[in-house]
């Protein structure tokens, strides 16, 4: 009987079993992890994918997140390097633009303010005082000038750029700049000069002459059109020692420059004390004959145009070379 009601009650369970599908939230799924992922079907197209494919693509999203990142690193160290690139650039211009200096500068700026520093300056820098010569220029030489100056007379002036004296002559009214310095010597003499000033620029071309005889001497300057000679006296009753005379080209009258170890002037002339580029004299004259000038040296200055037509014509030149008469 027992047997019976086993039988009977397996028949039941069975037919129970063929008969109904069990609801699908009655199901149990065991918990088996990734074998069950292993197992089950893929998805469709519409955007899941199994677990295996998940952790793949997170693995390629990671690294393209990683190969994006280091994209847009590189980009942007790209863009770095162009902004780096472009200021640099930028700063090279202002750098050839004189803003601002580049090494190079910087390193040829250095010696010259430690020679700033640690140097005089040099003779072409013009100190904060600079002193005045005013003159006649007498001789121009290669970086210098013989200048008889208005107050000190003679005074020989260097100059350190010689393109200073390039337009300068003999003869010409100069104004030169230094730095106040004269050496004591004869002529006195400048040795560091900055400038110089054409005043007047001399009408003609004029040279320096000197004259010596024995331990006599003087010096003139000379329109290039004027000769000289030895004066020829009468040996008997004449006083002059020794002299030059000159005269211009074409010319009859001429002017004496003599010297005369007495001298004795006996007739009657107007007397009138004066001064010949800083030397004292005494002019005599006699209207319509004679004019000249007796120095406190015995030497004489005459100007044998003196009543003629022609001292109208000399009359400046003869003015302008007594003003350059030196005794030497």
């Amino acid at each position: 009987m027992k047997r019976l009601l086993c039988a009977f009650a397996a028949i039941s369970l069975i037919l129970a079993g063929c008969g109904n599908e069990p609801a699908e939230s009655s199901v149990l799924i065991p918990d088996v992890g990734e074998a069950y992922v292993e197992n089950t079907d893929e998805s469709s197209d519409s955007g899941k994918k199994k677990k295996a494919d998940d952790t793949e693509i997170s693995e390629d999203s990671d690294s393209s997140t990683a190969s994006t990142g280091l994209s847009e690193s590189s980009t942007a160290d790209s863009n770095n390097d162009d902004d780096s690139s472009r200021i640099s650039d930028e700063s090279s211009s202002v750098s050839n633009n004189g803003d601002s200096g580049n090494s190079d500068s910087d390193e040829s700026i250095a010696p010259t303010v430690s020679k700033s520093k640690d140097e005089t300056p040099k003779k072409t820098e013009k100190p904060k005082e600079v002193y005045y010569l005013e003159g006649i220029v007498y001789e121009v030489h290669d970086g210098s000038l013989l200048i008889n100056e208005t107050e000190l007379r003679r005074v020989e002036v260097g100059f350190s750029d010689k393109k200073a004296l390039k337009n300068v002559n003999p003869g010409d009214k100069v104004e030169i700049t230094y730095d106040g310095i004269l050496a004591e010597s004869y002529p006195a003499q400048a040795h560091n000069a900055y400038s110089v000033t054409i005043l007047e620029s001399a009408d003609k071309e004029y040279k320096l002459h000197r004259f010596s005889h024995e331990d006599l001497a003087f010096s003139l300057l000379l329109p290039k059109n004027w000769t000289s000679k030895d004066i020829e006296y009468p040996q008997e009753g004449d006083f002059t020692d020794w002299g030059i005379r000159f005269t211009p080209d074409g010319a009859s009258g001429n002017l004496d420059i003599s010297w005369h170890s007495a001298a004795a002037i006996k007739d009657p002339y107007d007397k009138l004390p004066t001064e010949i580029n800083g030397n004292s004299a005494v002019q005599y004259s006699k209207t319509g004959k004679w004019k000249f000038y007796v120095f406190d040296n015995n030497y004489i200055a005459a100007n044998n145009f003196f009543g003629t037509d022609e001292n109208d014509i000399y009359e400046e030149e003869l003015n302008f070379i007594l003003n350059t008469l030196e005794f030497i």
